[in-house]
């Protein structure tokens, strides 16, 4: 069956994907415990899981450098992301008491109109979420602060490329990656605030860029398929340092491996991003997977935007203790697997649903705007 498509990166978009459901498992995940205990199958999964948003950074060094208007990327990121992101906002910060504490509509809007300057506040000024539900908004403002860095940024790569340095930059970032991991994250003190996950991202920016545009001459010289191997054994390795965390007593061992700015991140994602780039264009080329993997890909945004109110509806009416308590009742590994992909799956779904209708809206204001514009411009005889 052949269908038309969109030029667009098969590859990235799975990946788009698997980071969209990873970070999802990451907020609903039972942590290192399973049945009260510590449990190397639950750490494991944390492992599999701590590169989501090492993949999405990943993805926009891609495509991001490639680009050379400046106005044309903040037109694009206030357009796509900030303009969503505030109406998010702005959505919960008025409805969230009819919707969880039991206020009426009228009431939770008259309270929320109170808390205006300080919201503005808190968003422009300290570039933080003002409203609950939204944690994983910490990657839309640091997003946001990369594309105002952009010329800097595009500069600097620009140099690299020149003086013919990408090698240097993947081992000298690396290094520092490592060495901030070996001091407990002590060295850089990485964190999800603006200032704090600035370097990482734009180290794994560049990765991507680099990765991206020497694909081909990567996969002319090792088969895609080996790149399972490097994949494998370093999602083992996060994992076995965290159980040897555990086994020491030591809680301060994991304060960097377990996150996306470890230096395990990039060798992780390049190696999923080779091993889907070598195969799975030709597995699914022309076929109805493809279509469905480029049309689900292009919603992945507003899933990440939704995902966290989706759960937290799922837990005001108890289907998310329902679910976890089926599947980790008496957990094991077996149970444990479809856990994530039960309870990740339907909030993933239920976000696509919305994000699906949200944009179906969308598109009929702006059809409704046009012939609008269209009558009003007609002239009369």
């Amino acid at each position: 069956m052949k269908l038309k498509l969109r030029k667009r990166d098969i590859s990235i978009e799975l990946m788009r994907i698997i980071a969209c459901f990873f970070v999802i498992c990451i907020h609903i995940s039972v942590g290192f415990s399973l049945n009260g205990s510590f449990s190397k199958a639950s750490t494991l999964f944390v492992s599999l899981f701590a590169d989501a948003v090492a993949m999405f950074w990943f993805i926009t060094g891609a495509f991001l450098l490639k680009r050379d208007d400046y106005k044309k990327v903040l037109k694009g990121t206030f357009k796509k992301v900030i303009l969503p992101t505030l109406a998010l906002i702005a959505f919960i910060f008025f409805f969230n008491g009819w919707m969880f504490e039991g206020q009426g509509i009228i009431e939770s809007v008259k309270n929320s109109a109170a808390r205006i300057p300080s919201a503005l506040e808190t968003i422009f000024l300290w570039w933080r979420t003002p409203v609950p539900h939204t944690g994983q908004l910490w990657y839309i403002f640091v997003y946001i602060f990369v594309m105002i860095c952009f010329p800097v940024i595009k500069a600097f790569v620009e140099r690299i490329e020149k003086n013919h340095k990408e090698k240097l930059f993947l081992v000298v970032s690396f290094g520092i990656l490592l060495l901030n991991d070996i001091s407990n994250n002590h060295f850089a003190n990485f964190n999800h605030t603006v200032i704090g996950a600035l370097v990482p991202a734009v180290i794994l920016i560049i990765w991507g860029h680099i990765i991206y545009k020497n694909k081909d001459k990567i996969l002319a010289k090792i088969k895609s398929k080996f790149f399972i191997i490097p994949l494998v054994v370093l999602i083992f390795l996060r994992a076995s340092v965290l159980i040897y965390a555990h086994g020491c007593g030591d809680g301060d061992l994991d304060r960097s491996i377990v996150y996306w700015y470890s230096c395990l991140s990039p060798l992780i994602v390049t190696s999923i991003f080779l091993f889907l780039e070598g195969g799975l264009k030709k597995i699914t080329e022309g076929k109805i997977i493809n279509w469905l993997i480029l049309k689900i890909g292009s919603y992945t945004f507003m899933i990440y935007l939704l995902h966290e109110l989706v759960i937290d509806c799922l837990k005001k009416f108890g289907i998310f203790a329902d679910v976890r308590g089926y599947f980790l009742a008496n957990g094991n590994v077996v149970k444990l697997i479809l856990y994530y992909l039960a309870l990740g799956g339907i909030i993933f779904l239920i976000s696509l649903l919305a994000s699906v209708v949200l944009r179906l809206i969308a598109n009929l204001a702006k059809r409704g705007q046009r012939m609008y514009i269209a009558k009003k411009e007609k002239p009369k005889k």
